[in-house]
């Protein structure tokens, strides 16, 4: 008989047990865990959809690669006046339509700086889109990357629109008040400068007619009343650019160039205990910067900078090349302006708060707190940085950083003077200007070149003209500022009424006037020189009709 041993399976069951009932534990801890993040996450996004309704700011996410908005928050009726779905509804072909034209090029650049991955964390800028009641608004963009993909190339970013409207119409109230002002105090400089070089003009002029009398040459005297004459109107030019007040679209600039050409009318801004130089490179210094906009950070920076010297100084402005290195460690082409005084500087608590707006150490009445915060705006908007250091009692130095641009593209090869269409004796030309004498060099110097002119007062006695002579009248001349009917304006009665005859409009402030359009050919900046004024009117002459 073969004995079989039993074992025993009694004391794995307890082990079993134990077990199961182990699992079961692990299995309830980790439900109350999930269940736990659940709730968790249900909080995130509670906290994410509050946080949504808090921010003052329209709040978006937006794919590079469609360029669609994928998520808006509620707040894009109070930006933008459009509801979160109608935003996301919009197609890329709809996002140029937003954009003021004249912030098109913007646009392509706020796009195209997230074209790397070596760019800072996140970016700023400035531009103008279209509300839905039609009305352009300014509106201030933050954004970051949010997600990028296998190579590190930004595919979605997350940011903000805050409308800046206001503060926008009043940083543009200050700079008319700051212009105002500061032509102000160079009236008397200006005036000063002008009345020597009309002295110079004067005495060449009358040095000229007493040699002719004595029968010798009058040449150098005429030469030098010419070359004062032209200094005159590099003056008044100046002062025009410096008092400018328009924003326009993108422009490169030499801002060394802009600069140099400021300094005379920016010694006129300090007293005359302040020291005023320049440094700058011979080179092209090429920014996007408008020319206006430069003139308020000169104005802005210089202005502050003499007050901050109230028994003299010396006040040192310079400009270089200077790379900087961005945030991925790459080097960054840029410019730097500098403006260094030698007053009584900024204490820390000022320092910090010193690009505040509406932050101001001067007394009422001599400063509004907006003025440095513009800058700053300014700087930041065309992609650079401002950097202050400042002691007590030791000075202050601000550093401008901005990244260079690409050289703007040469001007149209202008026509030789062998070129000059030639202009049949007897061509009727009808001068409209309501200064006598400079109407009468204006004959003078048409008869002269062989045309037949003809004059009137205003644009309502220029139609008169041109009603009698029916249709023998080639092109007309005319000045932009008249009584009864300005130069534009008889522009435009042309182009309906007359649109065979050709005009040339002429100003001493052209930059006001624009581009030509419609039967203008040319827009002419007085003062001019005489072969410069019979090219331009024989081109309008030759332009087909």
């Amino acid at each position: 008989m073969i004995e079989v041993e039993e074992h025993a399976e009694t004391p794995s069951r307890p082990s079993a047990v134990g077990d199961v009932a182990s699992l079961r534990c692990e299995v309830e801890r980790l439900r109350e865990e999930v269940a736990g993040l659940q709730r968790d996450r249900a909080r995130d996004r509670e906290s994410l959809r509050l946080l949504n309704d808090v921010i003052p700011q329209m709040v978006y996410t937006f794919d590079i690669r469609t360029m669609e908005a994928v998520h808006v928050n509620g707040h894009s009726a109070d930006v933008l006046g459009y509801t979160p779905e109608q935003v996301m509804a919009m197609g890329a072909s709809a996002l140029p339509t937003l954009v003021h034209p004249a912030d098109q090029a913007r646009l392509a650049d706020l796009i195209a700086r997230w074209s790397t991955s070596e760019e800072p964390t996140w970016r700023e800028s400035e531009l103008r889109l279209r509300h839905a009641d039609g009305s352009w608004r300014w509106i201030q963009t933050r954004d970051a990357v949010l997600e990028r993909d296998a190579d590190g190339m930004p595919i979605k970013l997350v940011g903000t629109l805050s409308d800046i409207t206001e503060r926008k119409h009043l940083e543009t109230a200050l700079a008319r008040a700051q212009t105002l002002e500061a032509v102000g105090r160079l009236a008397g400089g200006i005036a000063h400068d002008f009345n020597n070089l009309l002295t110079v003009i004067l005495g060449s002029v009358s040095l000229a007619q007493r040699a002719v009398a004595l029968g010798e040459n009058p040449s150098p005297s005429i030469e030098q009343a010419g070359a004062v004459a032209r200094e005159a109107s590099r003056l008044t030019k100046n002062l025009l650019t410096f008092a400018s007040r328009e924003i326009g679209g993108a422009e490169v600039i030499d801002l060394a160039e802009e600069a140099r050409g400021s300094m005379s009318i920016l010694q006129r801004l300090v007293e005359t205990e302040v020291e005023l130089v320049l440094t700058a490179p011979e080179v092209p210094t090429w920014v996007a910067l408008q020319r206006a906009q430069l003139t308020q950070i000169l104005l802005n920076l210089v202005v502050n900078a003499r007050d901050a010297m109230p028994r003299g100084g010396r006040l040192a402005v310079s400009i270089q090349l200077e790379p900087r290195a961005g945030e991925a460690g790459e080097e960054r082409p840029g410019v730097r302006l500098r403006v260094e005084d030698t007053g009584e500087g900024m204490s820390p608590e000022t320092l910090r708060r010193m690009f505040d707006p509406f932050f101001t150490t001067k007394l009422p009445g001599k400063g509004t707190g907006l003025g440095l915060s513009t800058v700053y705006g300014i700087v930041r908007g065309r992609g650079g940085d401002v950097d202050v250091r400042s002691e007590e009692g030791k000075g202050t130095t601000i550093d401008v950083w901005l990244p260079t641009a690409s050289p703007p593209r040469p001007p149209p090869r202008r026509v030789s003077s062998s070129a000059v269409p030639v202009v049949a004796i007897g061509t009727t030309v009808l001068v409209v200007e309501d200064n006598v004498p400079l109407a009468e060099t204006c004959v003078a110097i048409f008869s002269g070149a062989g045309y037949r002119v003809l004059t009137a007062r205003d644009g309502v006695a220029a139609l008169e003209v041109l009603r009698r002579e029916e249709g023998r009248v080639a092109a007309v001349l005319s000045d932009v500022i008249m009584p009864r009917l300005s130069g534009v304006e008889l522009a435009s009665r042309l182009a309906q009424d007359y649109p065979a005859v050709r005009v040339v409009l002429w100003s001493g402030d052209p930059q006001r006037i624009g581009e030509p359009r419609g039967n203008v050919t040319a827009v002419l900046a007085k003062p001019i020189e005489p072969e410069a004024l019979l090219k331009a009117v024989a081109r309008a002459v030759a332009t087909p009709r």
